[in-house]
């Protein structure tokens, strides 16, 4: 019995401590994956706050459809850090001010384009009442609130 137990006991020892640390390597990844993602939307937020507050049009589109791509990006690794119902309703206040972008810019079929896809999104949001003119407005009034609170 002595023999055996010398034997098994490190055997045991390197069984638990290989899963443990399989485990442990596990969820530091995922950790770091959403610490990243979270690093990922700041710098991209500041960067959109930045263009939406000094730039031309052309650099407001680009910056938006930026932060679309991010969102999109979030929404495929279903991450618990970003449900999909608050990434659904990014996506659809950013596909309204790319609408109201376009309509600016006098491009009426890519502002029904962009209004279309928010208002596509109206399933995911789960709102009382929606629709593009909601979405629209609530955009209008997030970035009314936004810009009265900048100096």
């Amino acid at each position: 019995m002595g023999k055996v137990s010398r034997v098994v006991w490190p055997i045991g020892c390197l069984v638990v401590g290989a899963v443990l640390g399989s485990y442990l390597t596990w969820q530091f990844t995922r950790y770091s994956q959403d610490a990243a993602a979270v690093g990922d939307s700041q710098l991209l937020s500041s960067y959109l706050t930045a263009q939406y507050a000094n730039g031309t049009p052309a650099a407001r589109k680009t910056a938006l459809l930026d932060y679309l791509a991010m969102l999109k990006r979030m929404e495929n690794a279903q991450s618990d850090l970003y449900p999909a119902r608050i990434i659904a309703v990014d996506e659809a206040l950013t596909y309204a001010r790319l609408s109201e972008l376009a309509k600016q810019g006098s491009d009426s079929a890519a502002a029904a384009t962009y209004l279309a896809s928010a208002e596509g999104l109206c399933p995911s949001l789960k709102w009382n009442h929606c629709s593009g003119a909601d979405i629209m407005a609530l955009a209008a009034r997030l970035d009314q609130t936004w810009a009265q609170g900048q100096p």
